[in-house]
């Protein structure tokens, strides 16, 4: 009984993380199509993927969103503001991320 209630479980999990990931994925191919988007990048902060829309927002003092692949934002860059705490997790140049995808 106990291994059944496992597999269960893990089964039940393994759904949820899918359906995860194909928001992310969902969201990747919704910003490709924006005129704007320059790439999405990937970081990995406490064992968790984050993902970096940049589409050059930070450049005009509007926000570029870091999202978790959950697709809740987890922090962002912004232009001409005072940077967010969370920030310091990440690299601010695309050097330091792994690329999803580019222009």
């Amino acid at each position: 009984m106990k291994y059944v209630m496992f597999l269960l479980l893990l089964t039940a999990a393994s759904c949820c993380h899918d359906n995860n990931d194909a928001c992310i994925f969902s969201r990747i191919e919704d910003f490709k199509q924006d005129k704007d988007a320059i790439g999405v990048y990937s970081y990995e902060v406490d064992g968790e993927i984050h993902f970096w829309f940049h589409d050059g927002a930070t450049f005009y003092d509007g926000s570029e969103f870091i999202y978790n692949a959950d697709c809740e934002e987890v922090c962002r860059f912004c232009g001409f503001c005072i940077p967010p705490a969370c920030l310091t997790a990440y690299p601010t140049s695309t050097s330091g991320w792994e690329v999803v995808w580019e222009k």
